[in-house]
């Protein structure tokens, strides 16, 4: 809050900022029993001034050292109170043009989606380890597409964080790591790559598995159980990081917030797949290991399937920080406070952001008009229902698709079956891109038409793909059979 950051700014900001630090001018000494000053920079990076920060901290510094120029006096609140006045929460500063607006919109939502559906995955293999041996060609399934598309889910999550530094091209693997630690918390960076190189290394576990017979013993210890062990401690480590960030301990969120439900379920699901991982590595004495190791991913599976439904509605609040990045959250939030309408229109094929604010704030100060505040709707409670079952329709897809290479029926219905399954997959990911880009469509004909159409039709394909699913599960090699 304002006023927690002017509590911990009544004494001047350091040139280096840090609990260790005992002098503020570099050449001056300081009181032996000075106290060490507060470590500011994360929250001034949560409110967007942190930059503004170094430039006062280097000006200041040229000028204690003689120069001519630079800022002169303390850093003080007030100062930054201005600032942050111009803009509240800096709704420019995070998002800066309508090309970083839409990046955050796309990106976040498939970051939900996609957790989603290797969510929805990893509970059906685990429901299927239950089952007994006979069914590991459906765990295997289940698991290796799910560890790819949850990986993938991770992946998003850390392009959203290399790509806050404000840059008109995107960064996809070398990020600029000095931009990104201006406006990004260690928390931040930590939880997102920590949950990339844990689905990872979950990932390498579950495909060597197949192939388990293949290997020596110590081969399949370091491929297999180790691997997971190591997803899952991972795994543990990121949901810290969103315990931290989101500040989940002391009070920095609360149960009437959809982040909280985000951070707890994320965290928890994370604990259990290490106590499965802990589990495979040192439960070979242990009278219940592979109870525990089932019973733990299939209540992990679930709980990570409610933090994916978290994250979708938090996508559609235009939260698109999610847990990771509640910057961003607060910056979309303040401009909602302060009445503002973000419009991104399309104009000679140049796509154009319009912030509307009402009077006293940045941007045009004329009030939104009915046909802004009807392009500012959120996406509807109805079509997030139907994102979830569209991502239930892939998962099923996906699984009987990959047990259609093993069923015992002739090449021709091998072929079809095949086919079909791909089909259904193709069709579920185009609608799912197309909500990706449009939020909404016109409540008239033939629009209001096509949307229910192909509603009614997905529908009908999660049913009879969830009954495909059931009979595959029931018989992988004969589904079909009586």
């Amino acid at each position: 809050s304002v006023e927690s950051l002017s509590a911990a700014m009544k004494e001047p900001l350091l040139p280096t900022v840090s609990p260790s630090a005992t002098s503020v001018i570099e050449g001056e000494d300081s009181d032996q029993g000075e106290k060490p000053l507060p470590d500011l920079s994360d929250r001034l990076r949560e409110y967007g001034i942190y930059e503004e920060y170094l430039k006062f901290q280097h000006n200041y510094q040229k000028w204690r050292k003689g120069g001519s120029k630079g800022a002169r006096g303390e850093a003080n609140v007030e100062d930054f109170e201005q600032k942050k006045e111009e803009d509240p929460f800096k709704f420019t500063f995070w998002y800066p043009s309508p090309k970083k607006y839409k990046f955050f919109h796309t990106v976040s939502y498939w970051v939900g989606v996609m957790y989603l559906e290797g969510s929805f995955l990893f509970c059906i293999g685990s429901y299927a380890m239950f089952l007994g041996p006979s069914h590991e060609l459906v765990v295997s399934a289940a698991f290796i597409i799910g560890s790819v598309v949850f990986t993938l889910a991770t992946y998003c999550q850390v392009l959203e964080v290399v790509n806050v530094p404000d840059a008109d091209a995107w960064v996809y693997f070398l990020p600029d790591w000095a931009g990104v630690k201006l406006r990004v918390q260690w928390d931040s960076l930590i939880g997102s790559v920590v949950y990339f190189v844990g689905a990872v290394l979950y990932g390498i576990g579950v495909g060597v598995e197949p192939f388990r017979e293949f290997l020596s013993p110590g081969w399949v210890f370091v491929l297999i159980p180790l691997q997971s062990f190591l997803g899952g401690l991972l795994f543990f480590i990121g949901g810290l990081c969103e315990i931290s960030h989101n500040r989940v301990l002391t009070g920095g969120s609360h149960p009437g917030q959809p982040v909280w439900w985000g951070v707890m379920a994320s965290s928890i699901g994370g604990t259990l797949y290490f106590i499965g991982g802990i589990a495979m590595v040192f439960g070979d004495h242990w009278k219940n290991e592979h109870s525990i190791v089932h019973k733990s991913y299939m209540a992990g599976s679930a709980l990570y399937v409610v933090s994916s439904l978290v994250l979708i509605w938090m996508w559609r609040g235009n939260e698109y920080g999610l847990t990771l990045l509640r910057q961003l959250n607060a910056a979309v939030k303040a401009g909602a406070e302060q009445g503002a309408v973000v419009d991104l229109h399309n104009t000679g094929g140049v796509t154009r952001m319009k912030v509307t604010l009402p009077e006293g704030g940045q941007g045009d100060v004329s009030p939104p008009s009915v046909e802004e505040k009807e392009q500012a709707n959120k996406f509807s409670l109805r079509g997030v229902v139907f994102i979830v079952l569209y991502c239930w329709l892939f998962a099923a897809t996906s699984v009987s698709c990959a047990l259609s290479v093993g069923w015992r029926e002739v090449s021709a219905r091998h072929i079809v079956d095949f086919t079909s399954e791909i089909v259904w997959m193709l069709a579920v990911t185009i609608v799912l891109v197309i909500h990706s880009i449009i939020t909404s469509v016109p409540n008239e004909q033939p629009y209001r038409c096509a949307m229910l159409g192909m509603r009614f039709t997905l529908l009908l394909g999660a049913i009879t793909q969830t009954v495909l699913l059931v009979s595959s599960i029931r018989n992988p090699r004969r589904p079909f059979a009586s």
